[in-house]
């Protein structure tokens, strides 16, 4: 039995542990997007972003990611060395730096002061705020400067200044403003007025590197020798073990707890409090041991910057972690188990039972009985025996002081032990399943007997006195007296790997699984949550209750808790979304792997702290830390972009409507837990209801029409955040003029009048389809009668007077001389009948409805009966016609009017020539007939007034014309026109 006090750990929590395992370091460098490991100054700004001062530009941080800002991406920076920075009251950024002066940062617009514009150097070493609207800013060989409006003020040597190498600048609560020197001491400016502070009036060195004020309003200076602290107008220099006259002080910070912060040039970080001064090096987990600034921020965490170690956060941690370091046998915890003196047992991997009673830890191993140092379960019975499961060395029982082995385990690996409402003992193993100790007999249940699964997990007993057995591959076993219920996936399990079984005070039996998730039997069924329900692992260890409406499930990426009340919320139709948070390394857990495979893995003590064995040390964190924080976050968007391009800053905006795509970048401000932050966002005027984004932090549309809209984003976390505020966009997307309701409007009446003209159209052309059919149908009507008309008229006559001829021939038979003038005569006749019917045939015939072929027929005709009647006749004609459409009636009254013609030239002009004359001019047609004849009077046109009214009708009927010309002794001249 070997006692242990190391660390002077006093009852049974950590509350006398070293001060540094209470706190837990973080880091980020270049790797994590920082723009270079030498931080120069910090700031949290009144948004609560972290503003990073590098020697590579400068950095803004919301917890999640870096927004970097450098001479490459912002054109009024002249240089990427950032030196020091400061938040003006009406919240500008001020930002010093080495060479470029001074820049200032506003709704998302830089702009710059340098000394071309009044400031004493380019080289800014500090800056901080005046008692109104302005800042000092302190230089490296210009003095300082008060810049205040557009106006800026200097101070150098000759305004008695010690030295215009400026290190620090401070302005104290009762408006003192003290400037540390690079070997010029420390001036305190009032009244207008520079006092010096050197070595003599007590300072540890007269190169002071920075000056701060302590909340009892204490005025602590730091110098390249050491720690002064300012009283009764004289500097007293503090000193002890850990800061010497040789500590090399670069910064300062007073907390509001009253703690001292000092970050020195190579000796690390170190904490001052009531006397009491705690170390912070590489060995603790600080990344370098040269500190070059410091800031507090505003949810308690201690933010440090070093010189190539980049930025480290300290924090007190939400969890301590007990480890060899304090008094544990080896880091492996297997077990943690609370007896009923409060008394806490905790099993290790091969380094025995650590009892700590009354801050005494005592180590039982195999000197004191143990078969083996691999201990798994504890159980303490009714009567105060203390059950030990071990793998491999089967169970053993403390009692009295005395460790000794339960014969018939010899060898066996244990993993779980309950006693039951009866008295009765389970002991469930790896490979040998449950034996139960029952009136003092041993009954093993196997897969033999009825257990699903030789592998026991886990035992525990139900409200009704039905004992439940979890097993690692068969689900879980219901024993009822001797009968045995398995339960397994098909039955609504969700994994046949149980790990852990509770049962609440509300009888519901809880069943974490090694894949499935976490489980509930009530009501007779099963109810589960995974990874679909944002628990953060769906392979769990176990299930601890912490009393306080949580259920804390451990598994190998940390330890979740879990809102009970949220797990049974009332079904919505989608997917039910629990309150989980994971802890982690970063809430000091050594390793986030909790250990697996037994039932005592988890414990809640009698003062309500809860524990748990991890692969490197036994966690605990205490009632008060694991209560819910109320923590209001700010959510902002940060950048926002129409058709992919940046509207800068993101503000309301309005614009032309193009594409109708939009991209919104969100965040929200938390350096605790940021990974876990989850977003919901919703585009008034377009979404229907909230898009749920998860840890996204950017929202995309596409497609989205001209109108008004307000984009809006909101933040969640699973550490229970309230009182969030929403952060909103409005836009307005401009139509087109083609998209405007004028538009629309004229649009609507141009297609109603289009359809109107369509319809219009559409009846114009069916009446004219409609007149055109009645049309050819009265001209078939008119030709049919035409040619009717011309065969009653000419045929008719024609074959009546033949007929008469042959009556007459016939009736001179007797007498040859008559019969042969009759039979003259209807030889005549017959000829004229035959020729009257050749032109009616070429006048139907469609073939010939064209102008040269009835060109070519009038001609023939005019050669064949002038030169029968002995004229001479001579054509005028173009060279070429074209074939032009000339219908049937119109040829049918041109040829007949020009037959009219000839048969007047040949009885009545005593002619000897004709000359037909043809020109076409499109539409225009005319045909002139001239003869060489004698001509004629006005009284004597009686004489063919016959002919010349038929020539005329039949030019009427084609809507043509006739024009007649003669002269006593000069011939004549018919004119026949028309439009074809």
């Amino acid at each position: 039995m070997t006692p242990c006090n190391a660390q002077n750990a006093g009852g049974n929590s950590f509350d006398q542990l070293s001060n540094t395992a209470q706190f837990s370091f973080d880091q980020w460098r270049t790797a994590e997007g920082l723009p270079d490991n030498t931080i120069n100054d910090l700031l949290q700004t009144s948004d609560g972003y972290l503003w990073i001062a590098t020697q590579g530009g400068l950095a803004r941080f919301d917890g999640y990611q870096f927004t970097l800002f450098n001479v490459s991406n912002t054109r009024t920076m002249k240089i990427n060395a950032i030196s020091t920075l400061v938040e003006g009251r009406d919240g500008t950024v001020w930002i010093g730096t080495s060479g470029g002066g001074i820049l200032r940062y506003r709704e998302g617009r830089f702009t710059s002061v340098t000394t071309a514009d009044g400031l004493p150097s380019n080289y800014i070493s500090d800056v901080c705020r005046d008692g109104g609207g302005g800042i000092w800013a302190g230089s490296a060989g210009g003095g300082i400067a008060h810049l205040r409006g557009d106006s800026i003020e200097v101070f150098g040597v000759k305004d008695g200044l010690s030295n215009e190498f400026v290190k620090s600048v401070f302005l104290d609560s009762g408006g003192t403003l003290w400037v540390g020197t690079d070997g010029g001491g420390l001036d305190r400016f009032s009244g207008g007025r520079f006092r010096n502070y050197r070595t003599r009036h007590g300072l540890p060195s007269d190169y002071v590197q920075a000056v701060c004020q302590d909340k009892q309003g204490v005025l602590w200076v730091g110098t390249s020798h050491g720690l002064a602290e300012f009283k009764n107008d004289r500097f007293v220099r503090r000193s002890n073990a850990s800061i010497t006259p040789n500590t090399f002080v670069l910064t300062l910070l007073a907390d509001t707890s009253g703690a001292l912060w000092i970050g020195t040039n190579g000796s690390g970080l170190y904490r001052y409090e009531n006397g009491v001064v705690t170390s912070f090096t590489m060995n603790e987990g600080l990344a370098n041991n040269f500190v070059t600034c410091m800031i507090r921020d505003t949810e308690g965490s201690l933010w440090i910057g070093t010189e190539r170690g980049g930025l480290n956060r300290l924090r007190k941690a939400r969890m301590r972690t007990l480890t060899t370091r304090d008094g544990l046998p080896m880091d492996y915890v297997r077990s943690v188990y609370e007896d009923r003196v409060g008394t806490l047992w905790v099993g290790t991997n091969g380094g025995g039972i650590v009892r700590w009673k009354q801050g005494t830890m005592t180590v039982l191993g195999g000197a004191q009985g143990l078969p083996v140092e691999f201990v798994r379960p504890f159980l303490e019975d009714s009567k105060g025996v203390l059950w030990i499961g071990t793998w491999g060395g089967g169970l053993a029982r403390y009692e009295h002081g005395v460790i000794s082995v339960v014969p018939g385990f010899e060898g066996k690996f244990v993993r779980a032990i309950l006693e039951d409402r009866m008295g009765n003992l389970w002991v469930g193993t790896n490979g040998n399943g449950v034996t139960r100790f029952l009136n003092g007999v041993q009954t093993v249940l196997t897969t033999e007997t009825g257990l699903s699964n030789n592998f026991v997990s886990s035992i525990v007993e139900d409200s009704t006195g039905a004992i439940w057995i979890g097993t690692s591959g068969g689900g879980v076993n219901v024993v009822r007296g001797d009968s045995i219920r398995i339960y397994e996936r098909k039955d609504g399990l969700s994994h046949d790997f149980v790990s852990g079984l509770y049962v609440d005070a509300e009888g519901r039996v809880w069943l974490s699984t090694n894949g499935g998730g976490l489980n509930c039997f009530r009501g007779g069924k099963f109810q589960s949550w995974t990874s679909v329900n944002d628990l953060p692992d769906d392979a769990l260890f176990m299930i601890l209750d912490d009393q306080e409406g949580n259920l804390w499930l451990p598994c190998a990426r940390g330890i979740i808790r879990v809102e009970k009340a949220s797990l049974f919320r009332a079904d919505t139709g989608t997917v039910l979304k629990v309150r989980a948070q994971l802890f982690n390394e970063q809430d000091g857990m050594r390793s986030s792997e909790c250990t697996s495979g037994s039932q005592n893995t988890v414990c809640r003590t009698r003062d309500g702290r809860l524990w748990f064995a991890t692969v490197e040390g036994l966690v605990m964190i205490g009632p008060r830390e694991a209560r819910r924080d109320s923590l209001k976050l700010l959510v902002y968007i940060e950048r926002f972009m129409v058709d992919k391009v940046s509207v800068d800053p993101p503000v309301a905006t309005e614009r032309d409507f193009g594409n109708g795509e939009l991209e919104f970048h969100y965040t929200a401000v938390s350096f605790r837990d940021a990974k876990q932050l989850r977003f919901r966002y919703k585009l008034e005027g377009f979404d229907q209801s909230w898009q749920e984004a998860g840890t996204r932090r950017a929202a995309y549309y596409t497609n989205v029409p001209p109108g008004h809209y307000i984009f809006r984003v909101a933040v969640a976390s699973h550490e229970g955040i309230s009182g969030s505020r929403e952060a909103s966009l409005p836009l307005t997307l401009h139509p087109p003029f083609w998209m405007t309701t004028w538009f629309r409007l004229l649009m609507g009446l141009a297609v109603l009048s289009l359809m109107a003209l369509m319809v219009r159209f559409v009846s114009t052309r069916a009446l004219q389809r409609r007149l055109r059919l009645l049309e050819a149908q009265h001209a078939l009507e008119r030709e049919r009668m035409r040619i009717s008309k011309d065969m009653h008229d000419e045929l008719g006559a024609s074959l009546t007077r033949i007929t008469l001829l042959s009556e007459l021939a016939k009736r001179d038979l007797s007498d040859p001389g008559a019969m042969r003038k009759h039979l003259e005569k209807l030889s005549d006749s017959t000829r004229e009948t035959a020729a009257t019917m050749d032109e009616i045939v070429w006048a139907v015939n469609p073939k010939n409805d064209t102008l040269d072929r009835m060109a070519a027929y009038i001609l023939q005709h005019a050669q064949e009966f002038l030169s029968v009647a002995g004229l001479d006749c001579k054509f005028e004609v173009p060279d070429l016609l074209p074939g032009q459409s000339v219908s049937a009636e119109v040829r049918h009254h041109i040829f007949l009017a020009i037959k009219e013609t000839l048969n007047n030239i040949v009885k009545h002009s005593n002619a000897t020539a004709v000359r037909i004359t043809l020109r076409y001019a499109p539409p225009a047609l005319e045909i002139v007939v001239h003869d060489n004849g004698r001509g004629f009077t006005d009284r004597d046109v009686t004489l063919f007034s016959d002919g010349l009214t038929n020539m005329q009708k039949r030019m009427e009927e084609v809507q043509g014309k006739v024009r007649l010309v003669s002269a006593p002794g000069q011939g004549t001249s018919v004119s026949l026109s028309v439009n074809l």
